[in-house]
């Protein structure tokens, strides 16, 4: 019995880190973000999927398993956050981003 406990909390440690949301003042509230590119958007978190506001069109996005930080994609684009930081993936294109409030 102990033998699994002792494995068991280091794999719940690791599991738990790699999926990071990015920083929120709030539960539920919007964060924005500025990227490289000019593109500003806003990202909604909830406990499986995030929902992204890029130019006036809404994108619902499925979390997945990433060794650091949150990863949501869909068909059409990727987001990946950890902190104040994040990558979107659009496309063919991959822009930098940065927390913006």
């Amino acid at each position: 019995m102990t033998k699994g406990l002792f494995l068991a909390i280091p794999a719940a440690l690791i599991l738990s880190a790699c999926n990071e949301l990015p920083k929120t003042q709030e539960g539920n509230a919007a964060i924005n973000y500025r990227c490289d590119s000019g593109a500003i958007f806003s990202v909604r978190f909830d406990a499986e999927r995030a929902i992204l506001t890029l130019s006036q069109a809404t994108h619902t996005l499925i979390g997945e398993r990433a060794a650091s930080g949150a990863k949501y994609s869909n068909e059409e684009l990727t987001f990946w956050g950890k902190g104040d930081n994040s990558i979107l993936m659009l496309n063919d294109e991959t822009w930098q981003c940065q927390r913006s409030d």
